[in-house]
């Protein structure tokens, strides 16, 4: 039963509808797109069947919605309030369809998903993330009303899943409640919004929650735990709509559906340059730059910010028996940017992190979850000498289809690297000069300025207010939109063209008074890159992408030098995406290749410095008799890749096994069962690292096929091996591809001399394979790692 006194975020108060006269009907509300005429037909021609043959109303929103004169969302919450299931056709996946799945997850109501056939379902994993694991029905053409007949879901019971949300979830005008955090989803388009908007949450006195969507999307589990914490959840679209940033979009619309059916304080905003979704566009504030964002950020929370301190002041009066001494502890939810104050607490300098000092230009390589983008996050970030010039760019937000699309149209590879070349110099130039100016600004009235000093400064100045591009209230992602936009508009247009929309003869010119300014300053510049790794689209053409990241380490590696020496650029990057340009890279280029990567008590050093904070001084403290530190430890060595990611997933599993099972120790029966979570979920990551690859390959069906063939789990014969990709269809090159990929991501192990080969020090590793594959029916075999022997016997 819901509260008749639930908050509606649209009234900003208790629904005046008074919700608890929609009492629940025998009735089946139909969530489907309108974008497709198939889906069109297909859900038309099934509720007039389902409407005639069954006892119960199957309501379409398309035909029975009433809206004239009424707000539409409204209309949408009181049809799904009194409905006591929901069908929701997911085959074309847009922002409605997904923000009424998460409305109705948020009701606790009984959800049937359900896709047609011909759906792919690596939509999911690439628009959707949240979604991936949850079960969809599929149907045929023309026979959906024979499924879901056949089915007859809203009969069933209602069963409860680890997301689903209960009565005391759902927040009303009360303060007496324990939900005190503040949920942020950070816009994937602009980085000076995102930060805007961070500095104003961080003046307030709040539990923050970040969700970056430029790290790994969580499952729906995790939104669904952080909502029922939080009071007030804020939602950035940025300029989502009109991008390719489906998955941030699609995301966004589930957690904003799950935050407006459960009462919570809810603001969305997007850029003034993008379009609202239309069943809650009377939500939706727009800002026209990042100062508006956080301005309206700050009113927002001016409006309960005395709420939350009744609701904190609440929790600590409450005195709870606690069943576990574990079940305060908080290692955070992530390793990077996402909970930046305990990161920088916790945060270990490895060697790798003080090489990012060099002078120069440095590319930090290193797989998923080694903490690449924490070392980003962290470094130079506060303090430091006043002189420097420190940038922390996310090179996310530039739409990089957009570059696939200009240079798609030209055979040469030299036309597409002129492009390419011209695109990066015009988003380089453009960040640092951006950050120079701020710079100046900042110190404008320093008296103690050199006369040199003081005419460089002023120069500088003069060109940069001059330039119209740079001294715009727009973005320098807007500015690049509306450039790629105008080469659309013209067409036709020579490479030579395109150059010089992008680079134009002003960019030159600041080209040359950026150099001169650092040269003659004291200054040293920082410009450190991150965020490639989320704006790559992995099934572009292999060629393209290595003409486009080569065509930015060229950029990074030429534009200062020879010239300035008061500069470092550190571009973090993912391995598999380094290894598209790697072959590029002559012995001339002067660059510093920094392999991120973890030794196994750095990582145990890491998560004691997380228990510490947590008043817990050493892991040894939480074990139980059966279980010492020894054993622990041989069990990590051996199970658990040494990246900190993995690290804090399954201690983090670890305690809350514990609190689940009111226990105050961790056991060896314990450490099982957190070993094969965590299995899963690093089956999950490598699932997706499998996108990079430049043809497709099923890691499931992999897996299961070597379960099938394979007579241990431990290691498989390499005719096997070799066997199964070709029944897979895969050709002799690609099997050499993919076979270097399984070895470089120690997803199997080859071993010499009674150790396993380090694939990321040899010079030449195709030679090397191809050296293994020709032997591969004299009893050569390649071993599993025992992560991967336990995923394939647990999980195929």
């Amino acid at each position: 039963m819901i509260s008749p006194k639930k908050y509606c975020q649209l009234s900003e108060g208790i629904c005046p509808n008074g919700v608890s006269e929609f009492r629940e009907q025998d009735k089946v509300f139909s969530a489907f797109s309108s974008r497709s005429m198939d889906i069109l037909n297909e859900l038309d021609s099934a509720i007039e069947t389902l409407n005639a043959k069954t006892d119960t109303t199957w309501f379409s929103w398309r035909k029975d919605l009433e809206i004239e004169n009424q707000i539409i969302f409204c209309e949408i919450c009181k049809n799904i309030i009194s409905s006591k299931a929901i069908l929701v056709e997911l085959s074309d996946l847009n922002f409605n369809v997904i923000f009424e799945y998460g409305y109705s997850i948020g009701l606790n109501k009984k959800i049937h998903p359900i896709v047609n056939q011909t759906f792919s379902f690596r939509n999911v994993e690439r628009f959707l993330r949240p979604m991936l694991g949850i079960g969809f029905g599929t149907y045929e053409n023309k026979k959906l009303a024979k499924k879901i007949r056949k089915k007859r879901f809203w009969e069933k019971d209602n069963n409860k899943a680890i997301y689903s949300f209960d009565t005391h979830d759902l927040l009303t005008d009360s303060t007496e409640i324990e939900a005190s955090h503040v949920l942020y989803l950070k816009n994937a388009d602009d980085q000076q919004v995102s930060e805007k908007i961070e500095d104003e949450l961080m003046k307030n006195d709040i539990d923050l929650i970040v969700d970056d969507p430029h790290e790994d999307t969580y499952a729906l589990s995790w939104y669904a735990k952080q909502v029922k914490k939080s009071y007030i959840v804020i939602i950035d679209l940025g300029m989502s709509s009109n991008t390719d940033n489906q998955n941030h979009f699609l995301k966004c619309a589930l957690v904003a559906g799950v935050a407006i059916s459960t009462g919570r304080r809810v603001l969305i905003i997007n850029s003034v340059h993008a379009d609202k979704p239309s069943d809650i566009i009377s939500i939706i504030d727009s800002y026209k730059n990042s100062k508006d964002a956080a301005k309206q950020v700050h009113k927002f929370l001016s409006q309960h910010v005395n709420e939350l301190a009744v609701i904190n002041a609440y929790i600590d009066t409450l005195c709870k028996d606690e069943v576990s001494k574990l079940s305060s502890v908080n290692l955070g939810e992530h390793v990077a940017e996402n909970d930046r104050l305990l990161l920088k607490k916790t945060f270990i300098e490895t060697p790798e992190y003080l090489e990012l000092n060099k002078i120069g230009y440095n590319i930090i390589t290193g797989r998923k979850g080694v903490g690449k983008s924490a070392a980003f996050s962290v470094f130079k970030r506060d303090g430091g000498d006043s002189k420097d010039i420190v940038i922390h760019q996310l090179f996310d937000k530039y739409n990089l289809d957009d570059v696939y699309d200009l240079i798609s149209n030209f055979p040469s590879d030299n036309d597409k690297n002129k492009i390419s070349e011209s695109f990066w110099k015009f988003i380089i130039l453009s960040v640092v000069s951006k950050q120079i100016y701020k710079a100046i600004q900042a110190d404008i009235e320093n008296p103690y300025l050199l006369p040199n000093e003081r005419a460089g400064v002023d120069r500088f100045v003069t060109f940069y207010e001059g330039f119209w591009l740079l001294n715009s209230d727009k973005s320098i992602t807007e500015n690049l939109v509306d450039i790629v936009v105008k080469i659309r508009e013209e067409q036709d247009l020579s490479v030579s063209d395109i150059q010089r929309r992008f680079y134009t003869p002003d960019f030159i010119t600041l080209k040359k008074e950026v150099i001169e300014y650092l040269v003659e300053s004291e200054q040293y510049l920082y410009l450190n890159i991150d965020g490639l790794d989320s704006n790559i689209s992995i099934k572009k053409n292999p060629k393209q992408i290595s003409i486009i990241l080569f065509n930015l380490h060229e950029v990074c590696s030429t534009i200062f030098s020879n010239k300035v020496s008061n500069y470092t650029i550190n571009l973090f990057i993912r391995n598999d995406l380094y290894h598209f340009f790697k072959d590029k890279i002559t012995e001339k280029d002067k660059i510093n290749i920094v392999d991120y990567k973890w030794k196994k008590d750095q990582l145990v050093q890491l998560i004691n410095r997380r228990f510490q904070e947590n008043a817990i001084e050493h892991i040894a403290n939480i074990l139980s008799e059966d279980f010492n530190i020894n054993q622990l430890m041989k069990k990590i060595e051996k199970f658990v890749y040494n990246r900190p990611r993995d690290y804090v997933y399954l201690f983090n599993y670890l305690i809350q096994l514990s609190i689940s099972l009111r226990k105050d120790k961790i056991s060896t029966k314990m450490f099982s069962e957190a070993l094969k979570a965590y299995a899963s979920h690093v089956g999950q990551s490598i699932e997706a690292e499998f996108l990079s690859l430049p043809f497709n390959v099923n890691m499931g069906e992999l897996l299961s096929q070597i379960k099938n063939e394979n007579s241990t789990n431990i290691r498989i014969p390499i005719y096997i091996l070799l066997e199964i990709l070709n029944e897979m269809g895969l050709d002799d090159e690609e099997q050499k591809i993919f076979i270097y990929f399984l070895l470089r991501i120690e997803f199997i192990i080859f071993e010499e001399n009674n150790s396993p080969v380090d694939w990321n020090k040899l010079r030449s590793p195709e030679t090397k394979i191809r050296t293994i594959l020709s032997k591969a029916k004299k009893r050569k075999y390649f071993c599993f790692h025992p992560l991967i022997a336990l995923l394939i016997e647990e999980y195929y």
